[in-house]
């Protein structure tokens, strides 16, 4: 789950890159997954489509799963709050976290299947790589 997580999540912060958008570090970083994946100018243009047609519900589910973690938190804090309210509080949360993660799933179904099999085997020799990265700066 983690790692269709890291894959939607960059798929969707680099869309706009890989369409010339944005410049910097994500743009950098599109580049190389355009140049390392031979993504097609098509292929981008349908990322940047989906990435657009997701946005506005993505930044609406996360707004709820913050709303929910707060009120969660805060529910906790008080010790007044009964054990009924916190499960309710907590259920409340859990929904909100399932509907973001469903909604990430769905999206990297769509970009999986704008991708050849071989960029799909190429992308995760490239997240292992990634994550055996991240790995060795914690340590």
């Amino acid at each position: 789950m983690k790692n269709l997580i890291l894959f939607t999540a960059f798929l969707l912060v680099a869309a706009p890159s890989f369409a010339g958008g944005k410049k910097g570090g994500h743009h950098e970083m599109g580049e190389k997954m355009r140049k390392e994946l031979g993504l097609s100018d098509e292929q981008l243009a349908q990322m940047k489509e989906i990435r657009q047609e997701r946005k506005s519900s993505m930044k609406e589910l996360k707004t709820k799963s913050k709303e929910a973690r707060q009120a969660f938190q805060d529910a906790l804090a008080n010790p007044k709050t009964s054990k009924e309210e916190l499960r309710e509080k907590y259920q409340t949360l859990r929904t909100a976290r399932q509907a973001s993660r469903d909604a990430r799933f769905e999206t990297m179904l769509e970009v999986r299947s704008i991708l050849k099999e071989e960029q799909i085997v190429k992308f995760q020799q490239m997240k292992a790589k990634w994550k055996d990265k991240k790995g060795h700066r914690k340590g």
